[in-house]
């Protein structure tokens, strides 16, 4: 779209040459102006308006949100963990789903965690979800003892490609039966073979291969096409030898579950 305001049209390019730069620096500063970026200092008036819209879980316009508690459900989870949970609308899904075995959110900012066992004290659904502080940049084995099912949504394409490798094999060696992501790609980084590289995006992210990333780190992945208004946006099934047939009942009942609250969802939101 053609932009006639010289202002705005002076602060997009100087946008795009902040986020060039970005490419260009090391790891570790990569990591750093991330965490910045989406620090809760930084983003809490974000999160107060949200949560003063009260925005209920059967409104979700996801079809990731129901995977989420399919997997839950038909691998009998007894632990389940959401990654960089930011509003954890994951976790209050799954929660209101009906599953009751241990939940826990994790967030690499503790000022985040503070801030949400507050907001959920007072629920009587959400206040048994479980609050802990995890860098993904910088996460082991023993971070995920005893946890079945992994899930994040939009997390993973902020995490660094050098830090998301290490993730994926850290998983690998744990307990984690099947992880769920909810992530954005292009179609090159769909692609299985072990080259694969991660692609960077327009604004600091990262399109990642997620299917070639599990498959070289030991792992199996399926690809279930999901949806954005802004981008490509697909449900990434990262898993253990998992049967074909755990994973058609659980797509199958994810989008049963999402087609039987359309009437609650507001697509166009």
């Amino acid at each position: 779209m053609k932009v006639n305001n010289p202002l705005v049209h002076l602060k997009r390019i100087v946008e795009a040459k902040r986020i060039q730069r970005f490419y260009r620096l090391s790891y570790q500063e990569r990591v750093g102006e991330i965490k910045r970026l989406y620090s809760h200092t930084r983003m809490k008036p974000s999160f107060d308006r949200y949560f003063s819209t009260g925005v209920l879980p059967e409104s979700y316009s996801s079809p990731y949100f129901d995977i989420v508690a399919a997997y839950a459900r038909e691998l009998n989870a007894q632990q389940a963990l959401q990654v960089g949970c930011f509003t954890c609308q994951d976790s209050i899904f799954l929660a209101h789903s009906g599953f009751r075995k241990r939940q826990i959110a994790t967030d690499f900012d503790p000022d985040r965690i503070e801030y949400l066992k507050l907001k959920f004290a007072g629920d009587p659904v959400c206040r048994r979800i479980e609050f802990g502080c995890l860098d993904l940049e910088g996460a082991n084995p023993a971070d995920f003892n005893n946890v079945d099912l992994v899930f994040a949504l939009a997390v993973l394409s902020n995490i660094q490609p050098e830090g998301l490798e290490r993730l994926f094999k850290t998983i690998a060696s744990s307990t984690v039966k099947v992880c769920v992501f909810g992530d954005i790609y292009r179609p090159q980084t769909l692609s299985r073979v072990a080259a694969a590289r991660s692609v960077p995006s327009s604004s600091r992210n990262w399109f990642h291969p997620f299917l070639s990333l599990a498959e070289r780190s030991g792992m199996e992945a399926l690809f279930v096409p999901g949806f954005s208004t802004n981008d490509f946006r697909g449900i990434f099934v990262i898993h253990k030898g998992v049967p074909t047939n755990v994973h058609e009942t659980a797509v199958a009942h994810g989008f049963g579950r999402y087609v039987s609250r359309q009437p609650k969802i507001k697509l166009d939101a």
